[in-house]
């Protein structure tokens, strides 16, 4: 849906095209003094309209560049990149959001001339097509990816092209053709709150509250319909209650989709009948739609294993496209989980452990050397997590979401984010704080089983019960009546191994494409080993490192 933007500077002029429409608070704007382009949802328009007192956007933007510099897009909410060209200064400056989800890529060649994209595959063909070069493969990004699944810092999967990180701004100047990245937002400075707990949760509150009637009233502006996702987890039903604890229930729509009969459609259910909500559930029996490999790479551009949204791509599919017209923002729980809890791996502060980031650890020793450059000492770990983890990796539903409308998610809103990283780790920990603060602030969504534990989250001491005995109860008792398939929301390995039709076009797959890597035999040897294993998730690190090279390469 959302096709973004592209400039070059060369010979100290810039051409630029836009290939968006004149949909959500996108802009499109030139004159004698500026070119202003901003692809976008911005959730505090409506506010930043009033305190300027002017109906035009633009203007805003403008005064906000004067007055803030590169620090302006901190004072924007949502989702959103673009550039704004100082003809009079000619000077360069090019954003994105604060989560880095509205994606930019840039590459810069030997005389200086500058080329930027919002599509990395689109700009690796323009630099392609105007400049002799021949795209190469990065190997650091390829042994993250055959490790940990994602790439880690600034690189892409091909030498000298780079991605914009999130927060960030480029500073160009056109006459001399360098160019600085700075940070308008970043998470390294953030302090331990001193206050109580008492005062931490009722801020929490406050804060998310805030961040889920600016994200439910952006539909209102918008005149579109509440769609929002739900599932047997807590991220999700905390922005629904939230929502309707505001009076957001007029044109609520709720989503889910997992395995059919699991937790997450019970749940779902359970929700949806007790608020008397619509819901549209979508089946993921069969899982045929694993077979997608290229699509989703496409739309990861090579940055994330492609199974990581392939369900939420097929699940999207599935509505009809009148009622796709109808939705608003995708209103989600991302992160949620990952900040109040599992980015957590002690009571305590501590540096980054590498091993806690590498999934295939049987070639931690041999990859580790091209992974720990990339590892910033100014990070505690669960910081770090919420950018790379958070930002980098389980964004790609947002990425599948982009094709219809913006994905948004109040935990992700920069004030709230901020303030609940500052809450003390042993507060955090096992979810404990997240636990107390729903019990404490939203009692209705306690009323409902918890995916992860099998229990209701009444009580804080139900988390390590359901994590250590109940899950492992509940997936031996499915496993003792022949369910198999009802331990996981996507039971990948269940359907693989029954479905020969699917392993042949793996194997298939595997074969045509495995020859594009013969150029690194320590790549080539891992992505074998990976393919080889009876461990689906195993072979789809292999099958995701050929669908790049043949993305990119073939």
């Amino acid at each position: 849906m959302f096709n973004g933007f592209d400039l070059q500077l060369k010979d100290k002029s810039l051409k630029y095209n836009v290939y968006f429409n004149d949909v959500f608070d996108n802009l499109n704007y030139e004159d004698s003094d500026y070119i202003v382009v901003l692809e976008g949802c911005i959730l505090n328009k409506s506010k930043l309209l009033q305190t300027f007192q002017t109906d035009t956007f633009t203007e805003i933007i403008i005064q906000l560049y004067h007055k803030k510099i590169e620090f302006f897009p901190n004072e924007l909410s949502g989702e959103f990149r673009g550039f704004i060209f100082d003809k009079k200064k000619n000077k360069l400056l090019i954003y994105n959001n604060h989560t880095g989800t509205q994606r930019i890529f840039y590459h810069q060649t030997a005389q200086h001339n500058f080329y930027v994209d919002t599509n990395l595959l689109r700009l690796t063909k323009t630099v392609k097509d105007s400049e002799i070069l021949d795209l190469k493969p990065n190997s650091d990004a390829f042994y993250h990816l055959v490790t940990i699944g994602y790439i880690l810092g600034h690189i892409s999967p091909l030498k000298n092209f780079f991605r914009l990180l999130e927060g960030s701004v480029i500073l160009m100047d056109n006459i001399s053709g360098y160019y600085e990245i700075k940070h308008y937002f970043d998470l390294y400075d953030i302090e331990i709150f001193k206050g109580s707990k008492k005062e931490a949760l009722l801020e929490a509150d406050h804060l998310f509250n805030e961040a889920v009637i600016e994200e439910y009233e952006k539909d209102l502006e918008m005149g579109k319909e509440h769609f929002t996702t739900i599932s047997g987890g807590l991220d999700s039903r905390l922005v629904l209650f939230y929502a309707l604890k505001n009076n957001f229930r007029k044109g609520q729509r709720l989503f889910c989709f997992s395995q059919k009969n699991y937790t997450d459609e019970i749940v779902a259910k359970e929700i949806a009948e007790s608020e008397k909500l619509k819901l549209d559930f979508v089946s993921l029996e069969k899982f045929e739609f694993i077979s997608n490999i290229d699509k989703l790479t496409k739309i990861s551009e090579g940055f994330n294993l492609y199974f990581g949204a392939i369900h939420v791509d097929f699940a999207m599919s599935k509505l009809k496209v009148e009622e796709k017209k109808k939705i608003g923002l995708i209103h989600t729980g991302q992160i949620g989980g990952g900040v109040l809890g599992s980015y957590l791996k002690s009571k305590n502060p501590r540096p980054i452990d590498i091993s806690t980031l590498v999934y295939n650890k049987e070639f931690l020793e041999e990859f580790k050397e091209y992974i720990t450059p990339y590892l910033s000492e100014k990070y505690r770990e669960d910081i770090f997590l919420t950018k790379t983890s958070g930002f980098n990796a389980t964004i790609l539903g947002n990425l599948v979401f982009n094709q219809y409308s913006y994905q948004s998610s109040p935990f992700m809103n920069k004030d709230f984010l901020r303030f609940i990283l500052s809450i003390p780790y042993e507060w955090r920990f096992r979810s404990n704080f997240y636990v107390e603060w729903i019990n404490s602030y939203c009692k209705p969504a306690t009323q409902f089983v918890w995916e992860r534990t099998h229990m209701k989250p009444n009580a804080k001491w139900k988390t390590f019960l359901g994590d250590y005995v109940m899950r492992r109860v509940f997936n031996y008792y499915q496993k003792f009546r022949n369910k198999s398939e009802n331990v996981s929301m996507f039971p990948y390995q269940y359907y693989f191994d029954r479905n020969e039709k699917l392993r042949k076009i793996y194997d298939d797959y595997f074969l045509e494409n495995i020859k594009l890597i013969d150029y690194d035999y320590k790549l080539t040897d891992a992505v074998k080993t990976l393919y080889s294993k009876d461990d689906f998730q195993k072979k789809v690190f292999a099958i995701h490192i050929l669908s790049v090279h043949k993305l990119y390469f073939s």
